[in-house]
C-alpha cells in the first residue's frame, strides 16, 4: 500500500480538535493522525501562537488546508513550502532535499530527537518525521560527517534495537564515497540473520539513492 493510501485511512481531526492535537503533537503522533481546518476560520491568528518547530511538526500530519496555513505561518517563502512538503511525505522522500540555513536547522533539531541511528524514548526507533529531520540536517552539515558515517557502519550491529536505515541515508547525503561503498556492501549482504524486512528496506534505500543522485551512475549500485 502506498504512503498516500495509508495516510487516507488515518483518523481525521478538524477545526478546534485539530488545533488541540497540534499543540500537543509529538513526532511519533504525526504518523497516526491527519489534522485539517476550515480555511475560513481564524487560523492565521491562532497559528501565530504556535511555535515554528511545532508548526513544522504539524506539517507532517496536515491536510491540504492546514498545510497552506502552516506554510503562510512559517513565512510563505520557498523554504517554508519545501520543508512542509517534505515533512508531509514519506521517508525516504520523493522530493529533493532542501538545503537549510541556520534558522531552519534550529527549528528542525528538536524534531530529529538525536543523531542518525539514535533510539528515541517513544518506541525506540525514530518516526518518519524524525528520520526526515535527521536527513535534512545531515544534508545541511549539522552533524559531523565522521559521526554519521560511524552510525551507518553500526546500523545493523548485533544487539541494536532497530536497523538504522536512517543513519545510512544520512551518511549518503553528507559523507560521500565511503557511504556509497558502505551501501553497496549492505546491498550485497543476503544473510538471513538480517531478516527480509531489513533487506527490503536496504534495497529501497539503494533505489532512492540512485534515483536521487547519491550513487554514481558510472559504477551503479
Amino acid at each position: 500500500m502506498s504512503f498516500e493510501a495509508r495516510r487516507a485511512r488515518l483518523p481525521r481531526f478538524t477545526g478546534i480538535a485539530a488545533l488541540a492535537r497540534l499543540a500537543t503533537l509529538r513526532p511519533r503522533d504525526a504518523d497516526y493522525v491527519v489534522l485539517e481546518i476550515d480555511p475560513s476560520g481564524p487560523w492565521p491568528a491562532l497559528l501565530k501562537l504556535v511555535p515554528a518547530t511545532q508548526c513544522l511538526l504539524a506539517a507532517a500530519a496536515a491536510g491540504p488546508n492546514l498545510a497552506r496555513a502552516l506554510v503562510a505561518r512559517l513565512g510563505g517563502d520557498d523554504p517554508a513550502q519545501a520543508l512542509c512538503e517534505l515533512l508531509a511525505g514519506p521517508f525516504l522522500p520523493v522530493r529533493p532535499l532542501y538545503l537549510l540555513d541556520d534558522r531552519w536547522r534550529a527549528r528542525l533539531r528538536p524534531l530529529a530527537l538525536g543523531r542518525p541511528g539514535d533510539t528515541v524514548a517513544h518506541g525506540l526507533f525514530p518516526s518518519r518525521t524524525s528520520k526526515l529531520a535527521r536527513l535534512l540536517l545531515a544534508a545541511a552539515g549539522d552533524y559531523p560527517a565522521d559521526v554519521v558515517l560511524q552510525a551507518a557502519r553500526d546500523a545493523f550491529a548485533r544487539g541494536r534495537p532497530y536497523h538504522a536505515h536512517d543513519a545510512i541515508a544520512c551518511a549518503l547525503v553528507c559523507a560521500g564515497a565511503p557511504a556509497r561503498a558502505l551501501l553497496r556492501e549492505r546491498l550485497r549482504d543476503t544473510g538471513a540473520q538480517r531478516g527480509w524486512r531489513s533487506r527490503k528496506q536496504t534495497h529501497a534505500l539503494g533505489r532512492w539513492a540512485q534515483r536521487s543522485g547519491y550513487m554514481s551512475e558510472e559504477t551503479g549500485l
